[in-house]
C-alpha cells in the first residue's frame, strides 16, 4: 500500500477488506476464479479495494457486471455510485499480457477497458451498465495525492456562528466546526468529492466548495440550510510537488 493513498484505503475499509484477485486466497464469495489461474468474475460481494498482484501468465477478463446490481434476495436494487480501486501490480503485465474488464454496457464509453501496465485505477458506477475509471498515476514528488476524511453529522453546525458548513484544515486537527487536517500540500485549487455515508451505497453530495484563495490549502464545504445534516467522507485530490 502507498502512502499516499493511505485515506483512501482507510475509508476504504468501511466497505469491507481489501484483496487480490490474482493470487490471493481462493474465495468464491469474491471471484469465481483468481486472475493466476484464468478469466474471472467479480460477485457483488467484492470489497471496495481490490489487488492483483505476481503473475498472470496470460491475457486475462475480468467480469465486473455483478457489482451494478444487488442480487434479487437482497433486493434486487441497482448500485448507483458504487466506488471500487483496483490497484494492478502483476509482474508481467504489458501490452501482451492484459486485464480486460467487462461490465454490462460500457467502461469510459467503451464496450471493455483494456490495463496493460501497473498503476492504480478508481471505478464508478453511473447507472444502466455505465462505469467511469479514472487512472491514478504513480505518486511521486511531482505526481497527486489522495486523502480521505470522514466526517460526523454534528460538525455542520458545531461552530458557534457559522451553519451548515464544515471547515476542512490543511494543517489543523479537529475542533468545533472543523475537520483535519487533510495534509495535502497547500494549494488554491483541489479536486474533492463530497459523499452521504449515511445513504447505502454511499451517494455523492453535490455540496459546495471553497478553497481560501489566499493558499493556506483550507477547505470549506457548505450545503443549503434546509438540507438536512449528514455523516459523510470528503475525499481531496492535490499535487505533491
Amino acid at each position: 500500500m502507498r502512502k499516499e493513498y493511505a485515506g483512501l484505503f482507510s475509508a476504504a475499509g468501511l466497505a469491507g477488506n481489501s484483496f487480490d484477485i490474482a493470487n490471493g486466497t481462493p474465495n468464491t464469495l469474491i471471484i469465481d476464479v483468481l486472475l493466476s489461474a484464468g478469466n474471472g468474475i467479480l460477485t457483488e460481494d467484492a470489497p471496495m479495494v481490490m489487488f492483483s498482484t505476481g503473475a498472470i501468465t496470460a491475457s486475462r477478463t475480468l467480469d465486473i457486471t455483478a457489482l451494478e446490481d444487488e442480487s434479487a434476495v437482497r433486493g434486487g436494487a441497482e448500485l448507483l455510485g458504487r466506488m471500487f480501486m483496483l490497484s494492478v501490480q502483476n509482474s508481467d503485465i504489458s501490452p501482451t499480457v492484459t486485464i480486460t474488464l467487462n461490465s454490462s454496457n460500457n467502461i469510459n464509453g467503451a464496450a471493455t477497458m483494456v490495463i496493460s501496465g501497473l498503476g492504480d485505477y478508481l471505478f464508478q458506477y453511473l447507472g444502466s451498465g455505465d462505469w467511469i475509471a479514472s487512472i491514478l498515476p504513480k505518486p511521486s514528488e511531482k505526481h497527486a495525492t489522495l486523502n480521505a476524511l470522514s466526517f460526523a453529522s454534528t460538525v455542520w453546525n458545531a461552530h458557534a456562528t457559522i451553519k451548515h458548513s464544515i471547515l476542512v484544515s490543511q494543517a489543523s486537527g479537529a475542533a468545533a466546526g472543523r475537520i483535519g487536517p487533510h495534509g495535502i500540500k497547500a494549494a488554491t485549487s483541489y479536486l474533492i468529492q463530497v459523499y452521504n455515508t449515511d445513504i447505502t451505497p454511499y451517494e455523492q453530495v453535490d455540496a459546495q466548495v471553497f478553497v481560501d484563495n489566499a493558499g493556506s490549502g483550507d477547505i470549506t464545504l457548505k450545503k443549503a440550510a434546509g438540507a438536512p445534516n449528514f455523516n459523510g467522507i470528503v475525499i481531496i485530490s492535490g499535487s505533491l510537488s
